[in-house]
């Protein structure tokens, strides 16, 4: 099940008066959120009213089913580029309806976090296809999705994955430039109740086997052991987990995993920085290509 993902901020507001983005409580009521006019300005090119704030007046939008819990207005935080909330029905992107999913063999269940969730299911081969929203191009970036293992449902002996980005020409092929993947292992792989994250950028020209590398949301690179770690979270357990792939805030290359809020690894470990910086310049550093900018 996928409750909402969020490419690193659904289609018609509840009011077009002007309201205040600082008010607490907002006066926009209790099923609407008060949205600045820079969401509107900068993602989807409308056009901000004259003699309004755009940073701290906006308009009320309806929330989506399953509420929001939108960042403290006060604080600087990135706009995302695009919200699915994959609530209630809906594959359409939010505030704006401007990206509009694609669902196969998808349901729709009841659930008490989400009120009523995107559930898929192994056996039906069911998935969603989301609009191709270009993020990363150059700088920093983040992706983030809720995520539940239906522990209920008979299991296969094939990988699942969560959430997939990346070239299709001349097949599918997750380890060649350009590419982004979580996915969980098979129920009867040693390493199972972690998540499985390859993320290859422009840069990472395919070398064949020796491209085909990953990083577990525990902080371990190309583990297949048994996971017993102090601190590991179990994301096969049948909760809501929140999961964050995202490069790193300070600017170095590499990227970090976030489950439910919570660093699970840093890449490149200071292992495998010290493989790459023995092995500058013999041709064989440059297939683990760590360059997040």
């Amino acid at each position: 099940r996928v409750g909402e993902v969020k490419v690193t901020f659904p289609s018609s507001s509840s009011s077009q008066e002007t309201c205040s983005v600082l008010q607490v409580p907002s006066s926009c009521g209790r099923d609407s959120v008060c949205l600045p006019y820079t969401i509107f300005k900068d993602l989807y090119g409308q056009k901000v009213p004259v003699g309004v704030s755009p940073d701290t007046e906006g308009k009320c939008v309806k929330v989506p089913v399953g509420g929001l819990y939108p960042p403290d207005a006060s604080v600087s935080i990135p706009l995302p580029v695009a919200f699915f909330p994959l609530t209630g029905g809906n594959l359409e992107s939010w505030p704006v309806d401007k990206y509009k999913g694609e669902g196969s063999g998808v349901d729709w269940v009841p659930d008490a976090r989400f009120e009523n969730s995107l559930k898929c299911s192994e056996k039906e081969g069911s998935y969603v296809k989301l609009p191709n929203v270009k993020y990363g191009e150059d700088g920093q970036f983040a992706v983030n999705f809720w995520m539940k293992k239906d522990t209920s449902e008979p299991q296969d002996n094939g990988f699942e994955y969560i959430f997939s980005n990346g070239q299709t020409q001349g097949g599918f092929n997750p380890f060649g430039p350009n590419n982004l993947h979580v996915y969980l292992p098979e129920v009867a792989h040693p390493a199972h109740g972690v998540a499985r994250v390859i993320l290859k950028d422009s840069a990472s020209d395919y070398k064949g086997l020796l491209s085909h590398t990953f990083f577990d949301s525990d902080g371990k690179f190309m583990d297949n052991n048994p996971r017993n770690t102090v601190g590991h979270v179990n994301l096969e357990d049948g909760d809501w987990h929140m999961f964050t792939v995202t490069t790193k805030a300070n600017g170095e290359p590499g990227y970090q995993i976030f489950v439910d809020a919570t660093l699970g690894g840093s890449f490149p470990t200071p292992e495998i920085q010290d493989f790459v910086d023995t092995n500058q310049g013999t041709g064989v550093s440059p297939i683990i290509h760590v360059d997040g900018s």
